[in-house]
C-alpha cells in the first residue's frame, strides 16, 4: 500500500488531496452518465404514459358521448312515431295523441311540436306542453320562431321536391341549451306529408349526466384521480364530478357532445393537486440512492487511504523514530569507549585533561540516560502503566534545578536563561520527577532548536487555582499546520533545523502526557520566523488527566 501511494505521490499533482478529488470525479463520472441515459428514457415513458392516458381520456369522453346520443336516440324515438293520417285532419285528435304519452317518456321534453306539408294546415307549426297537456301558451316569439325556422327548413325542402329525405333522426341547435330532435313523416306511398319534433329540456340533461358521467369515470379511471366536467355555451359548468383544486398541474382533454347539446362540451381532466412526474420522482429517488452509494464508497475509500497514510506516516516515523535514536545511542557511547580507552592507557597528559572527559563523559551520560528515561515512560504510556505520584511540592526550586542544569552545560555559553519567578508561590501537589522531566523537554528543545545565542524565558505564574509554567524560546517558530501535530508520538517539524539535530520524537508527546496526568493543558503560541511559547497550566491541588490545546494568547 505504502509502495502504490509513493507511485501515486509521484504523479504530478498526486497529493492525497488531488487524488481524493479525482477518485470523487471519477466515481461520479459513470453515475452521472448512467443517470442520463436513465432520464432519456424514463422521458419516453413518461412521454408514452402520458399519450396514452391522454388516449384514454379520449376514450372515456367517446364512451360518455355515444351514451348520450344512443339515450336520446331511443328516447326520442318513440316519441315522434306520429300516425301520418293525424297530419291530415283537425287539431283535437292531434291532442290526444300527445295526452295518450306516458307522462314519464315526456319527462326529458320541454315541448313536443309538428308541422303538416299538406292540406289546409300546410306550413303551420303547434306546439305541445307535456306539463300543462295541451297546447303550448304564451311562448316567446324568439323560442317559437327558432322552432319554426327548424321546420320551415324541411318545409322548402319537401316544396322543391328535393332528393334525399333523411330517414332517422335530425337535429337542430337554433334554441340555445334547448336541442330539437325531428322526424319527417311519410305516408303508406313513401311520400313525406309533415313532420314531428320535440325541444329537450336542459335540466333533465343535468340530471342524466350526474347519473352517467360518475359512473363511467370509476369505470375507466378508477383510484387515478380523474374530474370530469360539463360545460355549455356561455362556459357555465353544467356538472362536474368535484370540485376544481386551483393548484398543481393539470392535464385536460375536452370534445363536444354528438347529435344533442352539440354546442356544450364534456372535458376529463387530473385532479388532486400536485403531482410530480415518472422522471422527476423516478429519478430523483434513483439520484438519491447512487448518491449515498457513491458516498459511502468515497467515505470507504476516503477512509482506506486515510488509513494508508497514516500507516505510512507512522512507518516512517518510527524508522525515523528507530534511526534517531540509534544514532542517539551510538555517538555518545562511542565517544565515552573512546575517552574511556585513553584513560586507560594513561595517554591523558594533565589531570585538566582527565577533569574535561570526565566532564564530557557524566554529560554524555545524563543525555543517555535522559534519553532511556523518555523511551522507557513512552512504553508505560503506550501501555497504560504510567503512574504518578503526588506530593506537595515547590515548583520554582523544582524549575530553577532545571535550568541550572542546562546553564552549567559546555557548549551553551550563548545561550541566556531568563528567569521570570514570583517572589512566592504556594506548594502545589504533583510529581516532581515527572514535572521535572516535562520542564527538561521543553528546555531541551528550546536548546537543540534555537540558534547558539540566544535569551530562553522561563516563567512560573500564578491564576486562580492554577499555576502556570511557560518556556519561550528564538528558534524560529512553527509553521501554523504543523501546530496541531506538534505534540504527536514520533512527529518531528519537517522544515527548519530539526534535519540538522538529533531527537526522538517522544519529547513534546511525553510531556502532553505528563501535564494531562496532573489534570493539566499544555498550549502552544508561535510566531513564525521569531520563536515559539510552551505553556503549561497545573492545579494546585494536583489532579487526574485533563484537556490540552492550543493557547491563543502569548505568555511571557
Amino acid at each position: 500500500m505504502a509502495s502504490w501511494l509513493d507511485a501515486l505521490k509521484r504523479v504530478p499533482g498526486g497529493s492525497p488531496r488531488n487524488l481524493m478529488w479525482w477518485g470523487g470525479v471519477l466515481c461520479c463520472l459513470p453515475l452521472g452518465l448512467l443517470l442520463l441515459m436513465q432520464y432519456r428514457r424514463l422521458t419516453h415513458v413518461e412521454t408514452m404514459a402520458r399519450e396514452t392516458e391522454r388516449a384514454n381520456m379520449s376514450h372515456f369522453l367517446d364512451i360518455v358521448a355515444e351514451k348520450t346520443e344512443n339515450h336520446y336516440r331511443g328516447l326520442v324515438r318513440d316519441l315522434v312515431q306520429l300516425p301520418p293520417e293525424l297530419l291530415f285532419g283537425e287539431l283535437p285528435p292531434l291532442r290526444r295523441y300527445y295526452r295518450s304519452i306516458p307522462r314519464e317518456k315526456l319527462k326529458p321534453v320541454r315541448f313536443v311540436f309538428h308541422m303538416s306539408f299538406v292540406g289546409k294546415l300546410d306550413q303551420q307549426s303547434f306546439l305541445f306542453d307535456p306539463r300543462t297537456g295541451d297546447w303550448a301558451q304564451e311562448i316567446p316569439e324568439s323560442t317559437y320562431k327558432k322552432i319554426n325556422l327548424s321546420a320551415i327548413h324541411w318545409w322548402a325542402w319537401h316544396k322543391k321536391k328535393l332528393d334525399g329525405a333523411p330517414d332517422g333522426l335530425v337535429t337542430s341547435h337554433y334554441l340555445p341549451n334547448h336541442p330539437i330532435i325531428m322526424k319527417l313523416i311519410s305516408d303508406v306511398e313513401g311520400t313525406v306529408v309533415g313532420l314531428v319534433g320535440v325541444v329537450l329540456e336542459d335540466v333533465v340533461f343535468e340530471q342524466f349526466l350526474a347519473e352517467t358521467l360518475p359512473v363511467t369515470l370509476n369505470a375507466i379511471f378508477s383510484g387515478q384521480g380523474k374530474r370530469a366536467e360539463v360545460i355549455d355555451l356561455g362556459g357555465i359548468t353544467r356538472f362536474e364530478t368535484e370540485a376544481e383544486i386551483a393548484s398543481g398541474r393539470q392535464d385536460k382533454v375536452a370534445r363536444p357532445f354528438s347529435f344533442v347539446f352539440e354546442d356544450w362540451r364534456v372535458a376529463v381532466h387530473t385532479n388532486g393537486g400536485p403531482t410530480p412526474g415518472l422522471v422527476a420522482t423516478t429519478l430523483t429517488a434513483n439520484a438519491l440512492i447512487s448518491l449515498l452509494l457513491v458516498v459511502a464508497v468515497a467515505v470507504g475509500i476516503g477512509f482506506t487511504m486515510r488509513t494508508a497514510l497514516n500507516y505510512r506516516q507512522l512507518s516512517e516515523m518510527k524508522s525515523d523514530f528507530v534511526s534517531n535514536v540509534s544514532h542517539e545511542l551510538r555517538t555518545p557511547i562511542a565517544s565515552i569507549r573512546v575517552f574511556g580507552e585513553l584513560m586507560r592507557d594513561g595517554k591523558i597528559g594533565s589531570m585538566e585533561k582527565v577533569a574535561e572527559y570526565g566532564c564530557f563523559i557524566e554529560q554524555e551520560t545524563r543525555r543517555l540516560g535522559g534519553l532511556i528515561e523518555n523511551i522507557l515512560d513512552f512504553s508505560k504510556i503506550e501501555s497504560g502503566q504510567k503512574q504518578y505520584f503526588f506530593a506537595e511540592t515547590h515548583l520554582i526550586p523544582l524549575v530553577d534545578n532545571m535550568i541550572r542544569g542546562f546553564e552549567q552545560r559546555p557548549g551553551h555559553i550563548g545561550i541566556r536563561f531568563e528567569r521570570v519567578f514570583p517572589r512566592q508561590l504556594p506548594p502545589i501537589r504533583l510529581d516532581a520527577s515527572a514535572v521535572g522531566q516535562a520542564v527538561f523537554n521543553l528546555l531541551d528543545n528550546a536548546v537543540k532548536y534555537g540558534p547558539a545565542e540566544q535569551t530562553i524565558e522561563v516563567g512560573v505564574g500564578f491564576e486562580s487555582d492554577h499555576v502556570i509554567l511557560w518556556v519561550k524560546d528564538q528558534a524560529g517558530g512553527i509553521p501554523n499546520h504543523e501546530r496541531q501535530r506538534i505534540f504527536e508520538r514520533f512527529h518531528r517539524v519537517p522544515t527548519g533545523a530539526v534535519h540538522q539535530v538529533r531527537g526522538s520524537g517522544l519529547g513534546l508527546a511525553i510531556t502532553k502526557h505528563i501535564v494531562e496526568g496532573h489534570g493539566g493543558r499544555i498550549g502552544l503560541t508561535s510566531d513564525e520566523g521569531v520563536g515559539s511559547c510552551f505553556l503549561m497550566k497545573l492545579p494546585v491541588a494536583g489532579g487526574t488527566r485533563g484537556q490540552s490545546g492550543e493557547e491563543t494568547n502569548s505568555v511571557g
